[in-house]
C-alpha cells in the first residue's frame, strides 16, 4: 500500500508537469496574439487619424461653398429691404384730391409700357383701374431697381420683383432676369402663396416670409422673399423678390460627386442638384441647425448648416466611399502588413513549439500513459483485476479484490487457470470457489515488463446466478397462475352460463305462448334483465380473456357490406322505434371482400352503434364506410347527448363511465368500448373520438385492408341518366358520389320533360306528384325498416339504412344485376313441415339445460331425443337414424369431444354441433378438431338456434 501511495504522488506531479507545459504553451501562445492585436490596434489608430483629417478638409469645404450661398441670401434680404423702403415711403405721400396721388419726383422717369406688367391675381380685378393711383410708386420702384441692377452680384441675380395690393389682388411685375421657373411658373407660385397671405393672421405677416419652388433645369430654382407694406397699421401691399438659385455654382470642392439640398427647418427637400431619391437620408437628419456626421450606416457623410434669414438649411451629402477611395492605397499597404505580421508571429509560435513544447509534452505523456497502464491493473473497482504471468499463471500484480478472490481459489482451479490463459481457446471461464462463491474470470493478453502476461478481471457473480434462480422461479409462478386464470376462466363461464342458459331459454319458450298482457310485460322485463345479466357477464369474460391472451383474431376473407348490413338488420328495428335516421352508406372504393375477422368487427360495431342509439333521443346516426391510403375507415357519428373532452381522454379505460345524470340513466359494465378499443388493436387498427357535449359524438374505425378483392360490375347502368333530390346534404352528396362512380348521368335539380330523366331519386314523398310518363322514382325512408319493395308501379321504397344497397336496387330495376360474387348463398330456412322430419339427439348432463333445449326443439317444430352423457347418446344412435346431434362439451363417462370422435370414426356423417358455457377461445377449436361440424355458446336463443339448425340441415339436404 505504501508503493500504491508512493506511485499515486509521482502520478499526480507527472500530471502537474504536464498540466505545466500545457499552460506555457497557451502561454505563448496568447502572447502572440496579443502582439498581433496591438499592432492590429495601432494600424486601427494611425487610419483613424488620416479619416479625421480628411473630414475636417471636407467639411472646411462644404462650410466655404455654404457661406457663399449665405452670402448670396443676405444679399438678397438686403434689397428687400431697400425695395420695400422705395416702396413704402411713395405708398405713404398723402394724396391731393380724392383718389389722385401725388405726382412723382421732376426728375423720376415715366413709366414705361415695359417698365412694370400688371396682372391680376383673382379672377375678376380690373388691375389697370387699380393701379392707376400707384403709377408714381411704379416709376419710383422702376428707377431704384435701375440703380440696383449695377451694383448686384450676377452669379446669383434676380428675376423678378412683385408689387402686390392686398385689397385688389393685382400686382406689379418688373423683370429683373429670366426666371429659372419661367414667366408663367413664377406668376403661378405667386398666386399659389397670395392665398396663404390671406389666410395668415396680421402677426404672422408682419415677418418677412420666404419660400423656394424648383426650376425647370436640374438644380436651378428660386426663392422667394416677401415682405409687408403697412400705411399706419394696416398691411396696404406685398413686396416680393424672385432670386434665381443654381446649386451647382455655389460649391467650391473641386470635381468630388457632392450632393446639395436645401431644406426647410423640418428637413423636407425643397431644392436637389441631382438625385432626389435622397429624400428619406435627408428626412432623418437631427434638427438642429448645424449637424456633420455620418448617416445611412455610414455611407453619406453629411454637413447640415441653417440658411439665415430664412427657414431653410443647407445640407451637403458626400458618399463614404469617396473618403475610402483616397485611402485605398493606405488601406492595402495596412492590410498586407497585419497579414505578415500575423504569418511571421504563426511561423514563429509554431516553431517555438516544435523544438521547445513538443517534445517535452510528448515526454510527460508518455510517462503518464505508463502510469495509468499500471494504475488501471490495480486499482480499478469494484471488480478485482490482476496481472497474471502466462507462462506460469502465477500473479504478478492485483489490487485488494482480485488478492481476496484468488486467496480461495484451490489448486485445481489455479492449474486450470493456468491452462486456459496458455492455451488461449476461450477468454473467460466460470469458477466456483470452496466457499460457494461464483466466479466469473474473463482476460486479455499483453506485454507487461517485457514478458508476456494476461490482465485478467474477477467478478463476483454470486448474486447474479441467484437472481436468475429467481427469475425461473417467477416464470414458472406466472405460468402457473395464467394457467389457474384460463382454468378460473373456463370454469367461472360454464358455471354461470350454464343456469343463465336455463333463465333465458325458458323465457324465450314462455314468451311463445299465449299470455296475459299484464304477465306479457312482466316475462318481458325478466327476458331485458336477463339479457343484460348475459351481456354484463359476456363483456367481464371477453376482457378477462382478452387480458389474460386467451381471445385470438381469426382472419378469413368477408365482405364489409356483408358485416354493415348484418349490423343495420340488427338495430334498424330499435332506431325506428325511437322515430331516430339510420344513414348507412358505402363507398365504391370500399373492397368488395378483404381479410380480417369479421364477428369481432361486427361486435365493435354493435357496441358504438348501440351507444350511439342509447344516447340519441333526436336526429339520427350516419354508418359511412370509405378507404383512404390503404386503410378501411367506418365512422359512427350521432347527434346524441355528447361526451366533455375530459371524458373522452378516459373512455376507453375499463370500467370507466361517463358521469352525469344523462348517463346515470342506462346501465352497463363501462367495458364495451375497452373492449373495442383492445379488438380494433389487435386487429392493427386504432380508433378516435371526436364529442361535443349536446352536439353529438363521432368513433371513426381503421382497419389496414389486406388480400382486398374490388370485382364488381354494373357496366350496363352506364350512361344511364338520374335526378337526386335529397335535403339531407351530406346523404345527398353520398348519393351523388355513389351515382357518378357507376358512370351515370347525375343532376340535383327538379326535372323537366324535355331532359328525359329515367329516375328521381328523393326523400320527399311530396315530390311524388312530380312524376313523369315513363319515370321510375325511387323514395328513402327513415321509418321503412324492411327490404325495399315495389310499392306501386314505377315507385320503389327503401330504407335510409340501406343507402349503400343502391346500385343493387338499380341494377334489379333495370335488369341488369351483376354476377354475384360474394359466394355461396346462406341456406333457406326449412319450412315447419320440413322441419317435423328431422329427429335431433340431445345430449346433456344437466337435466333442466337437457328439458330446456328439448322444448326449444319442439317449438321450433324438430322431433327430439335426449340422453345424459356420451355413453347414453351411443346406445340411442344405434336405436335409429338421427339427423342432427346436439352435445354438451363438458360431460362425465364420456364428454363431448370423445363423442364426436367415436362418432366420425364409426363413419357417422350427419352433422354434430357442440354447445358449451366456457369462454375459452381454443374450445370452438378443439371443437372442430374433435369432428364437430360447429360450436355454439351457451345460452342460445331460439332465433340463434333456428338459424343454426337451418344453415346445417338444410346442407345435409341439398347433400
Amino acid at each position: 500500500m505504501a508503493y500504491m501511495k508512493k506511485r499515486a504522488l509521482y502520478v499526480k506531479y507527472l500530471v502537474s508537469f504536464r498540466t505545466a507545459i500545457r499552460v506555457s504553451r497557451y502561454l505563448f501562445r496568447g502572447l502572440a496574439v496579443v502582439m498581433w492585436l496591438v499592432g492590429i490596434l495601432i494600424s486601427l489608430f494611425t487610419l483613424t487619424q488620416v479619416l479625421n483629417q480628411k473630414e475636417n478638409r471636407l467639411r472646411e469645404q462644404l462650410f466655404s461653398s455654404f457661406s457663399q450661398t449665405q452670402s448670396h441670401l443676405s444679399h438678397l434680404a438686403e434689397a428687400v429691404r431697400g425695395l420695400k423702403y422705395v416702396a413704402e415711403n411713395q405708398l405713404n405721400r398723402p394724396t391731393l384730391t380724392g383718389g389722385e396721388v401725388a405726382l412723382a419726383p421732376a426728375n423720376a422717369p415715366a413709366l414705361g409700357a415695359n417698365s412694370a406688367a400688371i396682372f391680376s391675381l383673382s379672377v375678376g380685378a380690373d388691375c389697370q383701374q387699380t393701379f392707376s393711383p400707384w403709377r408714381n410708386a411704379l416709376a419710383t420702384l422702376s428707377q431704384y431697381l435701375h440703380v440696383l441692377d449695377s451694383q448686384y452680384a450676377s452669379t446669383y441675380e434676380l428675376s423678378n420683383i412683385y408689387l402686390v395690393d392686398q385689397q385688389s389682388s393685382c400686382a406689379g411685375n418688373f423683370m429683373f432676369n429670366e426666371s429659372s421657373l419661367g414667366q408663367a411658373g413664377s406668376r403661378t407660385i405667386l398666386r399659389d402663396h397670395q392665398l396663404v397671405f390671406q389666410s395668415a393672421n396680421d402677426e404672422a405677416l408682419r415677418n418677412p416670409l420666404y419660400w423656394i419652388a424648383s426650376g425647370a433645369a436640374r438644380a436651378t430654382g428660386g426663392i422667394f422673399m416677401s415682405m409687408p407694406i403697412y400705411s399706419g397699421n394696416q398691411r396696404i401691399a406685398e413686396i416680393v423678390v424672385e432670386q434665381n438659385i443654381r446649386l451647382d455654382d455655389g460649391l467650391v470642392v473641386g470635381n468630388l460627386p457632392i450632393e446639395s439640398f436645401i431644406t426647410d427647418r423640418n428637413n423636407r427637400l425643397l431644392l436637389a442638384n441631382n438625385d432626389w431619391s435622397l429624400q428619406p437620408i435627408i428626412s432623418s437628419l437631427p434638427s438642429s441647425k448645424q449637424w456633420f456626421g455620418y448617416v445611412d450606416n455610414y455611407r453619406y457623410l453629411v454637413l447640415k448648416n441653417s440658411l439665415t434669414p430664412g427657414p431653410f438649411n443647407m445640407v451637403y451629402l458626400v458618399p463614404t466611399s469617396i473618403l475610402f477611395d483616397q485611402m485605398r492605397l493606405m488601406l492595402l499597404n495596412t492590410l498586407l502588413l497585419n497579414l505578415f505580421t500575423g504569418l511571421f508571429l504563426i511561423c514563429l509560435t509554431l516553431m517555438f513549439e516544435k523544438r521547445m513544447f513538443v517534445p517535452a509534452f510528448n515526454n510527460a505523456l508518455r510517462l503518464e500513459e505508463h502510469e495509468q497502464f499500471n494504475r488501471k491493473i490495480v486499482a480499478s473497482a469494484p471488480v478485482g483485476i490482476c496481472i497474471l504471468r502466462t507462462s506460469d499463471g502465477s500473479n504478478i500484480l492485483s489490487n485488494e479484490l482480485a488478492h481476496n478472490y484468488l486467496s480461495v481459489l484451490t489448486p485445481e482451479d489455479r492449474v486450470r487457470i493456468g491452462e486456459i490463459i496458455r492455451g488461449q481457446e476461450v477468454n473467460f471461464m466460470d469458477v466456483l470457489t470452496a466457499s460457494k462463491t461464483n466466479l466469473q474470470l474473463s482476460f486479455v493478453h499483453s506485454r507487461y515488463r517485457n514478458e508476456d502476461v494476461a490482465i485478467c478481471v474477477l467478478i463476483d457473480v454470486s448474486a447474479r446466478v441467484m437472481m436468475e434462480k429467481s427469475l425461473q422461479e417467477i416464470a414458472d409462478s406466472a405460468e402457473q397462475a395464467s394457467q389457474s386464470k384460463s382454468m378460473f376462466l373456463a370454469t367461472v363461464s360454464h358455471e354461470l352460463r350454464t343456469p343463465l342458459y336455463g333463465i333465458i331459454g325458458n323465457l324465450d319458450l314462455l314468451q311463445t305462448r299465449e299470455l296475459p298482457e299484464n304477465i306479457h310485460s312482466l316475462v318481458q322485463g325478466m327476458n331485458n334483465s336477463s339479457g343484460l345479466l348475459l351481456k354484463i357477464i359476456n363483456d367481464i369474460l371477453d376482457f378477462s380473456k382478452i387480458e389474460s391472451e386467451q381471445l385470438k383474431i381469426s382472419p378469413v376473407s368477408f365482405s364489409p357490406s356483408e358485416v354493415l348490413s348484418h349490423v343495420q338488420m340488427n338495430y334498424l328495428p330499435l332506431v325506428v322505434r325511437k322515430r331516430l335516421t339510420l344513414w348507412c352508406m358505402v363507398e365504391a372504393d370500399v373492397p368488395q371482400t378483404m381479410l380480417g375477422d369479421p364477428i369481432r368487427l361486427q361486435q365493435v360495431i354493435s357496441n358504438i352503434l348501440s351507444n350511439a342509439i342509447k344516447f340519441t333521443h333526436t336526429g339520427g346516426i350516419i354508418l359511412h364506410l370509405w378507404c383512404e391510403h390503404g386503410y378501411l375507415h367506418i365512422r359512427i357519428r350521432d347527434t346524441g347527448i355528447g361526451i366533455r373532452q375530459r371524458d373522452v381522454q378516459q373512455l376507453f379505460d375499463p370500467f370507466f363511465q361517463v358521469e352525469g345524470k344523462a348517463q346515470r340513466n342506462f346501465q352497463g359494465t363501462g367495458l364495451g368500448l375497452a373492449i373495442c378499443e383492445k379488438l380494433i388493436n389487435m386487429m392493427e387498427g386504432d380508433i378516435t373520438v371526436l364529442s361535443e357535449p349536446d352536439i353529438g359524438s363521432e368513433f371513426t374505425l381503421r382497419l389496414p385492408i389486406w388480400q382486398a378483392d374490388f370485382q364488381q360490375d354494373y357496366g350496363e347502368l352506364r350512361g344511364r341518366t338520374v335526378a337526386v333530390l335529397i335535403n339531407n346534404r351530406y346523404f345527398s352528396d353520398y348519393i351523388v358520389r355513389r351515382l357518378q362512380a357507376l358512370e351515370l348521368d347525375v343532376t340535383t335539380q327538379l326535372p323537366t320533360a324535355e331532359q328525359g330523366i329515367e329516375l328521381v331519386i328523393t326523400d320527399n314523398q311530396a315530390l311524388l306528384l312530380h312524376r313523369q310518363l315513363k319515370q321510375e322514382w325511387v323514395l328513402f325512408s327513415a321509418l321503412h325498416n324492411d327490404k325495399s319493395i315495389r310499392t306501386a308501379e314505377g315507385y320503389w321504397l327503401i330504407s335510409t339504412a340501406e343507402a349503400y344497397q343502391l346500385p343493387e336496387l338499380l341494377a334489379q330495376l333495370w335488369q341488369s344485376s351483376p354476377q354475384n360474387t360474394k359466394g355461396e348463398q346462406l341456406g333457406v330456412m326449412p319450412s315447419i313441415d320440413e322441419q317435423s322430419g328431422h329427429l335431433i339427439l340431445v345430449v346433456d348432463d344437466h337435466p333442466i339445460n337437457r328439458l330446456l333445449l328439448s322444448e326449444q326443439l319442439t317449438t321450433l317444430g324438430y322431433r327430439t331425443r335426449t340422453a345424459k352423457d356420451g355413453i347414453d347418446a351411443l346406445e340411442v344412435l344405434s336405436l335409429g337414424d338421427i339427423d342432427l346431434v346436439l352435445t354438451d362439451i363438458n360431460m362425465p363417462n364420456l364428454d363431448g369431444y370423445g363423442l364426436a370422435r367415436q362418432l366420425r370414426g364409426d363413419g357417422y356423417c350427419y352433422p354434430i354441433i357442440g354447445l358449451t358455457a366456457n369462454a375459452l377461445a381454443k374450445e370452438q377449436q378443439q371443437c372442430i378438431e374433435a369432428g364437430m361440424d360447429d360450436c355454439l355458446s351457451k345460452p342460445i336463443t331460439l332465433e340463434e338456434l333456428q338459424q343454426a339448425l337451418g344453415k346445417y340441415l338444410s346442407k345435409a339436404n341439398r347433400e
